[in-house]
Formats: structure tokens, sequence, C-alpha cells
């Protein structure tokens, strides 16, 4: 598992270099999920093994609650990207990818449970 985390903190490396050039501070993001998406491949049978779960436990429970809020956070970004000037770009990215992410996990990633106990610590009812 060392090589392949590893070879993926290299690549992210070189691509945010290469794509920060091209796209600026959306670049680095780019980099960062391609060299993600990128390490998953030669990693999860060794996952899979080390932790006993099933291909389906694993795409049900882990990975369908991170893809749609980076997918929705990746369109953040490349909303921003289309906006200028930078700092258009830095704020309208960001803003769109943090609303993507808090409304997808929200809806995906905490149980009814998790919520209700979120909105009585945040609430106090």
């Amino acid at each position: 598992m060392l090589v392949p985390a590893a070879l993926a903190v290299l690549t992210n490396f070189g691509l945010s270099i290469w794509f920060a050039h091209e796209f600026g501070l959306v670049g680095v993001f780019l980099a960062t999920a391609f060299t993600a998406a990128a390490l998953l491949v030669p990693l999860i049978r060794p996952a899979l093994r080390a932790t006993g779960a099933t291909a389906s436990d694993f795409l049900g429970q882990s990975l369908r609650p991170a893809v749609v809020p980076a997918l929705a956070a990746s369109l953040g970004a490349a909303a921003g990207y289309i906006v200028d000037p930078p700092l258009g770009q830095l704020l309208l990215g960001s803003s769109l990818g943090v609303l993507a992410w808090a409304t997808t996990t929200w809806r995906l990633a905490l149980s009814r449970a998790e919520r209700e106990e979120l909105r009585t610590s945040l609430v106090g009812h």
C-alpha cells in the first residue's frame, strides 16, 4: 500500500505544479482529485482484504457518499474557473464547492440519527 501512496503523492505534486500554471488554483484542486481517483484503483483490493468488507459494502457505504460531494465541488471549481478575475474564481468556486459538499454530505453521508444529533447540538433543542 505504501508504494501506490508514494507514487500518488509524487504524481499529485507534479500535476499540481503543471496544472497550477495552466489553470491557476483550480488546477491544483483538479490534480488532487485526479490522483486521489487514480490511487483508489491499486488500493481497493488490499483495503477490502484488510477490512473484510465486500465490494458492494465499499461502494455503497464509502465511495457513494464521497463521490457526489467531490463531483459537486468539481463543478463549483469549474464554475469558479470560468469567472474572471482570479478573486472571483476563488470566491465563486470555493462558495459553490462548500455549498455542494455540505448539502450532499448532509443528505448522503449522515444518517437520520446523526443529522438529528447534529441539529440538537447546534440548536439546543
